[in-house]
């Protein structure tokens, strides 16, 4: 369930999730490098999926929030991102991930976009 919270949107628990339960599996759309501009918008939501590539994460996946202390993971599953819960989450709660644990940081995105990597 998505809400609006002092950090913008968010993803949000609609059920009790146990630990290592899958929350969700989302498509993801390939985009090469050339096609995310250092200036553009696309630039906030690509995932840097390793191995020269990166992606747009469909469903809630482009939502959720960044948290130092994440109760959600994720990971490349074939064609999918699947996010899991890190521990028992109640329903209400807000799901976040620890975007330095997949995404390249989004100064860094910058810099080598602009460079051309």
């Amino acid at each position: 369930m998505i809400r609006r919270s002092r950090k913008g949107r968010g993803v949000y628990a609609d059920k009790h999730y146990a630990k290592g339960e899958v929350i969700e599996r989302c498509p993801i759309i390939f985009v090469p490098y050339r096609e995310i501009r250092p200036d553009g918008i696309l630039i906030y939501y690509v995932f840097d999926l390793g191995e020269g590539r990166h992606g747009v994460v469909l469903g809630h996946g482009m939502l959720y929030n960044h948290s130092d202390e994440p109760n959600t993971t994720y990971g490349l599953v074939r064609k999918s991102m699947v996010f899991r819960a890190l521990r028992a989450i109640k329903r209400g709660e807000e799901l976040v991930i620890d975007y330095d644990n997949g995404p390249m940081l989004l100064d860094a995105r910058r810099a080598r976009y602009a460079r051309g990597d």
